[in-house]
């Protein structure tokens, strides 16, 4: 029997009706290109090493050191799908750090000074890195350590650097009480890199560079304050870092 030519017009209108519902259905459940490629964010707060053409071995970069809150050096090696970091300071070592890198289409979070790609191709062999993001490092200092309330006593020339345990973080304050004898000699306190409190230098036959003052420590998160004493030679002094009020100096 032969059908009508309107007939099959109508079935042929109908197969591409259901055929564009479906491929619209596709697209809108379909991930976008940006979705499926992940990335490193906040690079406002942090450095962004690209390894472009004009990327070298290593790469030195500025960093916040969770530590002291100041900026820092952190030399980058990346070769291939690995990294490495070191510090870019001889006296301090790099104890951890906190990073994102990028290979393929594959963000990567992670800490440590090191880190591989987690990106692999289809055979398992982990891709180049195209991106690291640094956001912080955490230095270890080998600065001798004392607690607050104990004298610190040293004699001879040069520069004498000793970080002191007080038992709080910023803001918070402390008695910083020197005596330079009669030899001039200079006392400065630091908090997370900051010069809080500078005698400049002081000392003499007279009065023997007695002195003290109360040291307001800013908002902060250490709970170690820095201080350096600069001396002629021949020089001898001692001073106390008192602990703030309410706390109790660690054993």
């Amino acid at each position: 029997m032969h059908q009508p030519e309107h007939t099959t017009i109508r079935t042929g209108a109908g197969l591409l009706l259901a055929l564009a519902l479906v491929l619209a259905y596709v697209i809108s459940v379909a991930p976008s290109a940006d979705a499926a490629t992940q990335h490193c964010t906040d690079h406002t707060t942090a450095t962004k090493i690209e390894v472009d053409d004009d990327f070298v071995n290593p790469t030195t970069v500025s960093v916040t050191d969770t530590r002291t809150g100041a900026m820092m050096d952190v030399l980058v090696t990346i070769t291939g799908a690995s990294f490495s970091l070191e510090s870019g300071d001889p006296d301090l070592t790099l104890d951890g750090a906190t990073w994102c890198i990028k290979s393929a289409t594959l963000a990567h979070d992670g800490t440590g000074t090191s880190g591989v790609s987690a990106s692999t191709n289809k055979q398992g062999v982990a891709q180049d890195i195209s991106y690291l993001v640094l956001v912080s490092v955490t230095t270890v200092d080998p600065t001798p350590v004392q607690n607050c309330n104990q004298s610190t006593t040293a004699g001879g020339s040069g520069v004498t650097t000793t970080v002191h345990e007080i038992g709080a973080a910023g803001p918070t304050s402390f008695l910083f009480a020197w005596e330079a004898q009669n030899v001039p000699d200079q006392f400065q306190v630091f908090y997370e890199g900051v010069l809080l409190h500078d005698t400049g230098v002081v000392g003499d036959a007279i009065n023997e560079g007695t002195g003290s003052a109360t040291v307001t420590v800013p908002a902060g998160t250490s709970t170690q304050v820095t201080v350096v004493v600069t001396g002629p030679s021949g020089t001898a002094w001692d001073y106390v870092v008192n602990c703030p009020a309410g706390t109790v100096p660690t054993p």
